[in-house]
């Protein structure tokens, strides 16, 4: 299973071809579809200044399949957050350590350019897809 962080997803939209995005593509036209977690479906569209591109991006969206965050992992995440900063490490936003521990629930692998979730997966058991 694999998710697709904001930070690629938001690459790829503004034109921007990486790796990373190259690969997100050859997944969605080869059907190999990732999963996505609302908050990065959330992350994403927030971020759309025009109805159209939002409602184009939301249509992409609504074919994959959307997997929920249990309050069980919302509470490892805000855990996982607090010993991060306990051992001196500082992520940016909480919402990276929900979205690692979701993936780590899961079992899935995240595609990232997002430097923070380097730092989690050095701490943590998240796996990060690595590209060429």
């Amino acid at each position: 299973m694999r998710i697709i962080d904001s930070s690629v997803w938001i690459a790829y939209f503004n034109g921007d071809s990486r790796p990373e995005t190259e690969l997100a593509v050859q997944w969605l036209e080869k059907d190999e579809e990732p999963v996505l977690f609302p908050v990065i479906a959330l992350e994403v569209l927030a971020g759309f200044k025009n109805d159209a591109d939002f409602n184009k991006v939301r249509s992409i969206f609504n074919r994959l399949d959307i997997l929920g965050l249990s309050s069980e992992v919302h509470f490892k995440a805000a855990a996982l957050y607090r010993n991060l900063r306990k051992k001196g490490v500082t992520v940016r936003g909480v919402t990276d350590c929900l979205i690692a521990q979701g993936c780590v629930e899961y079992g899935a692998s995240l595609l990232t350019l997002d430097r923070d979730f380097k730092t989690i997966a050095r701490h943590s058991s998240l796996k990060l897809i690595e590209t060429p």
